[in-house]
């Protein structure tokens, strides 16, 4: 059931970035992993590590608040475009 979720995430993630997320290795998270982990677990803000256009930004929002709910985690509202 997550599948999408992460699908979607990492899809919108990727067009924000203007490229693909960088994977470390199994010793190692990349900068782009620990980016990723850090918006999920609210540690991080979107606005802080991506800057791309409003549109772009808001789908990732969006994104980023469907995956923190699909896996439980509480939303971060000061993470969201202003």
């Amino acid at each position: 059931m997550l599948a999408p979720v992460f699908d979607s995430l990492m899809s919108l993630c990727e067009n924000a970035l203007g490229r693909q997320v960088v994977v470390g290795s199994a010793v190692a998270l990349s900068e782009d992993e620990t980016m990723l982990l850090g918006l999920l677990d609210g540690s991080m803000q979107r606005c802080t590590c991506i800057d791309c256009m409003n549109e772009t930004a808001a789908s990732l929002d969006c994104a980023i608040s469907s995956t923190q709910i699909m896996i439980g985690t509480p939303t971060y509202p000061s993470n969201m475009v202003q």
